[in-house]
Parts: structure tokens; sequence; C-alpha cells
């Protein structure tokens, strides 16, 4: 993952905004094509700074008309001109002529000679696109729409819609059925946590709750008065 957030990202979003400068930075810091080593042993020193821009530019290629590249795409680019150095772990993906979507399917189908947990899941890794590197990196350093209900504490945005749902957020402290009358789970933590989300909202707040019992849902948040019946909107059946 490093390689992709920590060194073509950079260099995608230098290249996006024409900073050259960024560009000549990034590849200087982490390219072995411009390593001292390499530089100093080179008989040709400006052609091979030359090689190393006409990598960098056949790798942004794959972006052009606004495709968004597969990340096992990038990854054979950057080997095939050894912009950066890759961790032998890839290496089996790189050798392989399938694409990362065929590796896993091929992985789990397979009975003869099953291939390692660790490379199926590095092959799904590589078939997703490159801009969900670009929206990992931005939820990891908070510049993200999204958070957590707990990441939010402490701040506030215009606009907030919060997604209450037990089954995708796995939590164990906390439980929002159990809030709006479901039984089960503590509601003192889940209430909290329900106000902290919805005191984030400067002017508008929406709520959006995944429950199998929508009615009792609305129901019960009509009984204790936290919304008018105008306010609540149930799935269509």
């Amino acid at each position: 993952m490093r390689l992709f957030s920590e060194k073509i990202l950079p260099l995608r979003l230098a290249h996006k905004s024409g900073d050259h400068f960024a560009l000549a930075r990034i590849a200087k810091m982490h390219s072995p094509l411009l390593s001292k080593e390499v530089l100093q042993n080179s008989p040709d020193q400006v052609a091979q700074l030359k090689r190393t821009s006409e990598s960098i530019a056949e790798l942004m290629l794959l972006w052009q008309a606004d495709n968004d590249p597969a990340l096992l795409t990038v990854l054979r680019s950057v080997a095939q001109n050894g912009l950066f150095a890759i961790h032998d772990a890839l290496h089996f993906h790189l050798s392989n002529d399938l694409t990362s979507n065929d590796l896993v399917n091929t992985a789990e189908n397979s009975q003869d000679d099953p291939i390692p947990q660790a490379t199926k899941a590095i092959g799904g890794f590589l078939s997703v696109p490159f801009s969900q590197v670009e929206n990992y990196v931005a939820y990891i350093t908070g510049n993200s729409k999204f958070d957590t209900h707990q990441g939010v504490k402490g701040l506030e945005f215009e606009r907030v819609m919060v997604i209450m749902d037990d089954v995708e957020a796995r939590g164990f402290s906390f439980k929002y059925e159990s809030l709006f009358g479901g039984g089960g789970g503590s509601i003192e933590a889940t209430r909290r946590l329900f106000y902290v989300t919805c005191s984030r909202a400067e002017r508008s707040l929406a709520l959006v709750a995944y429950t199998n019992e929508p009615e009792r849902v609305r129901q019960y948040v009509l009984e204790q008065g936290w919304f008018h019946d105008s306010e609540i909107i149930l799935p269509e059946k």
C-alpha cells in the first residue's frame, strides 16, 4: 500500500497540478533510477534523467481521458520501467498474465494447487481502481467527507448525514436497534454516540437507519417526540 499511497499518489497529484518541481523531488527521493549510486556510475547522467522523466510520463498516460487504472496496471508500468522498488510479495502478480480478478477467481476454484490466502488477498487489492487509494488516503488523513461516528467528536459541519447500520458497523459497545426500541445492547452508550453524531450539524441533519422493522422505529421516534411524522420517510414496499 505504501508504494501507491506514499510514492505513486504524490507523483500523480504533482503531475495533475503541473508541479514539475514536486515531480523531480519525489523521483529523486524515491526512485532507484535517480539514486546517488546509479547517478555516480552512470556514463550519461543526462540520459538517466531523461529515462526517469519518460518513465513518469508513461506512467501518467494510464490516467489519460479520465481513465481510472487498476492498481495492477499501475504496478506493471512501474515495474517495467524500474521507477520504484517493488515489494517481493507483489512479484507473483507481476509475473502472472492473468488480471487480478482472474487470479482471485482461479485461486478460489483451484483444488490441486491452492494459492496462499495472502496472495489471493493481494490479488483482490490489486484489482481495485487507483481512485480507491486516493479515497483511502483522504480518509486516514482526515480530508474525507466520511468518518466514523466516534471520529467526528468535537467537529462541526454545515450539513450532516448519519448512517446507522448495526450489521455493517459491527460495534460491540453500541447498538442503534436498542436505542430505537429494539432491545439489547447498551442504550446509554448508544445514546451518547447518537448525541455526538447528531450534534455535529450546524444547519441540516439527515438520519438513515437500517433496520428490519422500519415501522417500529418510526412509531418509537414519534412516541419519543424526536421527529414529526412529516420528517420520516419509510422505504417503499
